[in-house]
């Protein structure tokens, strides 16, 4: 996204603005504050490569933390806001989609540290909508969350081929539902907190007949989340620090001196038609 014509307009100048909090700023500027294309150096390590509008992130931008984390994408008032992806400090990617606010807000994908995959809505930063979570031991959750927790219809798919669809709330199967067995066995009831006594009656029967019959691999099987409630096999990394993904906010810069701003400065590099070039951490 290139500068607008009403951002050129209002252009006054393209240099270096040294700031009394150890900030550096090489681009250009209006009123002694960045406007259009540059680069900021933060005091805390940070830099900035993007678009601004009086003083703040706004447009196309590019921010890279001190310890290798990446954000490129779109900005709104020094928020995040509009498309974007976030790279942790190795790399990887750790989350690509929509932002409202410096929040993952629309449609996005969450890549967490311990190997699960949520895709789906968002809101506020929070899994609302529709959305399928996949756990890192091979459990499938797909359907509606509200408020960061499973709420409303939903279907969890176990690893033996297991399945229960029907209602949830915080997290939990509660209303009506049905649940399949790996062997075929279809059993429909309704769910209190995440308990069904028929249905726990019924695993019994199973596994004492699978028992009978020394067929252990039937009783082996009957371990998904009718034997396990599946609040229990939620990831120990289930929710991530949405504070690690927010720009800092000490980026505010004290206004420089007269004797602090010098003129003529060379814009950054990655500059080309008032655009940036997207490129992957790590790389020049």
């Amino acid at each position: 996204m290139g500068l607008d014509s009403k951002t050129i307009a209002t252009i006054d100048g393209c240099g270096r603005i040294a700031y009394k909090n150890g900030g550096v700023y090489v681009g250009q500027y209006m009123n002694s504050k960045p406007h259009g294309l540059g680069r900021m150096t933060f005091p805390h390590g940070a830099v900035y490569d993007g678009h601004w509008n009086r003083g703040m992130m706004h447009g196309q931008g590019r921010f890279t933390w001190k310890d290798g984390r990446v954000y490129e994408g779109n900005f709104k008032d020094k928020e995040k806001h509009g498309k974007g992806i976030m790279w942790r400090a190795d790399g990887s990617v750790w989350y690509d989609g929509d932002y409202k606010d410096g929040h993952p807000d629309g449609y996005g994908t969450l890549n967490y540290p311990n190997g699960a995959v949520y895709i789906g809505e968002w809101k506020g930063g929070k899994r609302h909508g529709n959305g399928t979570y996949r756990y890192k031991n091979g459990f499938v959750y797909s359907g509606a969350w509200a408020d960061d927790k499973k709420n409303g219809k939903g279907m969890m798919t176990c690893t033996n081929k297991e399945v229960f669809i029907g209602e949830w709330f915080d997290n939990k199967r509660h209303g009506e539902g049905t649940y399949r067995f790996a062997d075929g066995t279809v059993f429909k009831g309704r769910w209190v907190d995440d308990e069904n006594w028929s249905l726990s009656s019924l695993l019994t029967s199973k596994r004492k007949s699978a028992a009978a019959s020394h067929d252990t691999q039937d009783v082996n099987q009957s371990q998904g989340p009718a034997a396990k409630r599946p609040h229990v096999l939620e990831p120990d990394e289930d929710h991530i620090k949405w504070k690690d993904l927010m720009i800092p906010q000490d980026q505010e810069q004290q206004e420089p001196s007269p004797t602090d701003k010098t003129n003529n400065t060379a814009l950054p590099p990655k500059a080309s038609g008032n655009a940036l070039t997207p490129s992957r951490p790590g790389t020049p």
